[in-house]
């Protein structure tokens, strides 16, 4: 099986124009398996809540992140 290696920055939302984000769920833990397109984490931006979803399957390595936390 061929390897994918993404990072996914608090940064990823859904429009360009917001800064922040707050992570209200991690979906998945650390040392899970997933698919593509499957909910790795749900996201509260300003402008709505939304699940950001794998762009391949993989292996979460480590979370940079914790829940409620407030990033940009």
């Amino acid at each position: 099986m061929d390897a994918t290696l993404f990072k996914m920055r608090c940064t990823c939302r859904p429009r360009a124009s917001e800064t922040e984000a707050t992570i209200i769920e991690w979906r998945v833990a650390e040392g899970d398996r997933f698919s593509k397109g499957q909910a790795l984490v749900q996201v509260d931006s300003a402008k709505s809540v939304f699940d950001f979803e794998a762009p391949c399957e993989g292996l979460v390595i480590r979370r940079f992140h914790l829940e409620e936390k407030h990033c940009r």
